[in-house]
Order: C-alpha cells, then sequence, then structure tokens
C-alpha cells in the first residue's frame, strides 16, 4: 500500500511542478509581451506625436521669444525695435509669390511675417492632432525647467483663466488647452478655430501637411485666405496704424511665450511604471 501511496504521491508532486513551472513560464511570457506593448505604445508616441509637436512648438517658440523681447524692449535696440514695426505691420493683398520668400525689412520682404503666421498654424494641426488621437501622452516636464514653471504659475495667477502647474507631471491634453487660451479671447485667436485652422495645414488628397510654399500659394487666394485671417489679423494686429504696439496682444505673446518654454526639457513619463 505504501508504495502506491508514494507513487501516488510522486505523480502529485509532478504535477505540482509542471503547473508551477507552466505558470511561471507563461506569466514571464505575459509580462515580456505586455513590456514589449507597452514599449511600442510610448515609441508610437514619441515618434508620430510627442516629437513632431515638440519640434514645432519649439520653432516657433524661437520666433516668439524674439518678436517678444524685441517689443518688449528687453536689450533694447532702436533700429531692431523699428525694423520689428515693418516686419509685422504688413498687408497680404496682392501680393506676388516672391514676396513671401523675401526676408527685406520693410514692405518689400513678407517672408517673417508669413512664416510667423505659418508656424503658429502648424502648431494648431499638432495640437488638435495630439487632442483626438493621443490626448492621454503623460508628459514629464524635468526638473531644470523649474524657473519656466515659476514664471508661467506667476503669469497663470494673473491671468486666471490658465491653469497652474504645480508639479512637473501633466497630461498633454490640459498642456496644450493652456496654450489655446492664452493665446485665445479678447483681441487673440477664436478659440473654437484652433482646430480648423490647423485642420486645413493637412492635405487630405495626399495625406500630408501642406509646405510653406503651399501655404503661401493659399494666401495669394483671396477665397482660401479667409480661413486664416483670424491668425493673420493676430500677428500684424500687433501693431497699431500709429506704430505702437498692442499691449494687450502682446501681453497674450508673453503667456504663450511662458507656456511653450515649458515644453523645452519636457519628455514623455512612462506612465506605465
Amino acid at each position: 500500500m505504501e508504495p502506491i501511496i508514494a507513487l501516488i504521491a510522486s505523480g502529485i508532486i509532478s504535477i505540482l511542478v509542471a503547473y508551477i513551472t507552466a505558470y511561471h513560464k507563461t506569466k514571464s511570457e505575459f509580462e515580456k509581451e505586455r513590456a514589449r506593448l507597452r514599449l511600442d505604445v510610448i515609441m508610437k508616441q514619441k515618434h508620430e506625436y510627442f516629437f513632431p509637436f515638440k519640434f514645432c512648438a519649439d520653432e516657433f517658440k524661437r520666433r516668439v521669444i524674439h518678436i517678444h523681447k524685441v517689443l518688449q524692449k528687453e536689450e533694447y535696440d532702436k533700429d531692431t525695435y523699428e525694423n520689428m514695426i515693418k516686419r509685422l505691420r504688413q498687408d497680404f493683398k496682392s501680393k506676388d509669390l516672391e514676396w513671401f520668400f523675401n526676408d527685406e525689412i520693410g514692405p518689400t520682404g513678407g517672408y517673417f511675417i508669413t512664416s510667423t503666421i505659418y508656424q503658429n498654424c502648424m502648431l494648431f494641426y499638432w495640437m488638435k492632432r495630439i487632442q483626438s488621437e493621443q490626448p492621454f501622452i503623460a508628459l514629464d516636464l524635468g526638473v531644470s525647467s523649474a524657473e519656466a514653471q515659476k514664471t508661467y504659475n506667476k503669469l497663470s495667477r494673473e491671468e486666471r483663466l490658465i491653469t497652474a502647474i504645480e508639479k512637473d507631471k501633466c497630461d498633454i491634453y490640459d498642456f496644450i488647452k493652456n496654450i489655446k487660451i492664452a493665446i485665445s479671447r479678447q483681441k487673440g485667436i477664436p478659440y473654437g478655430l484652433h482646430d480648423s485652422i490647423g485642420d486645413f495645414l493637412f492635405d487630405y488628397s495626399n495625406k500630408r501637411v501642406i509646405n510653406y510654399e503651399e501655404f503661401c500659394e493659399q494666401l495669394r487666394d483671396d477665397r482660401k485666405t479667409v480661413k486664416f485671417i483670424p491668425v493673420i489679423n493676430f500677428w500684424t494686429g500687433l501693431i497699431g496704424n500709429d506704430d505702437e504696439v498692442d499691449q494687450e496682444r502682446l501681453q497674450k505673446i508673453r503667456v504663450l511665450r511662458a507656456i511653450l518654454e515649458l515644453l523645452t526639457n519636457a519628455e514623455i513619463r512612462e506612465q506605465f511604471k
């Protein structure tokens, strides 16, 4: 009888060992697959959404900082200030294509103002795409953004409608929402038009974003220019008929600058950890 019991016990133990081994092997394979899928999601978010958005925002930020510094008279230089007035105070009607590629100071060159508007529309394109397709990307703003965060939060208390960012982490949806609020409202670009303006930059026939030359060709067509009038009016409206700077619009640029500065050291946070 005892050999039979020993044989049964041995069989049960073998089954248990086999089950435990199989369980741990399956769990290990499951964890590996889960990690692979997690990595695929993060890579997709980075390369298809976050990196293009950050690059676009960084390029636009440089222009915004330059305009704000000059008009705010930081590091003031009379010639630079007067040249900026001439570059921004432009009329888009009846311009040939050469005007859009000419960066000369004054009415003969429209590259500066047009490329600024194009960069702004490009930012709207990426903001619209991210909010509709990948709204829950978790951002880590980085500890090195502490000073930029301090500046931004001070402005958020002054502006009230934009939300303070008290930690170094936030969702990209909320971050983009603050960009929209900063540049909208009185004398700004209407909030409800941002997505549509961004969408106008996408060529659905060829499934790609239009380039600068194609954008300029649209601005040469009065029927198509109307789509971008809110952005055109905002940037050309920085300078009044008396060559004075519109302080309300300049304040919006100040807030926009502060928000975009926060993206300098931002990365995607691996929220699954």
